[in-house]
């Protein structure tokens, strides 16, 4: 019962991380946007 679990917090650190990506990218075009504005 401990592999299922494992594999879902492999999943969700993997979600987590893309999302922070995305996150970090949109946040530094409007960044670039702003300054460049």
């Amino acid at each position: 019962p401990q592999a299922p679990d494992h594999d879902l917090s492999l999943v969700l650190d993997a979600v987590v991380g893309r999302v922070l990506g995305v996150l970090r990218q949109g946040a530094a075009a409007s960044v670039q946007n702003l300054s460049c504005g």
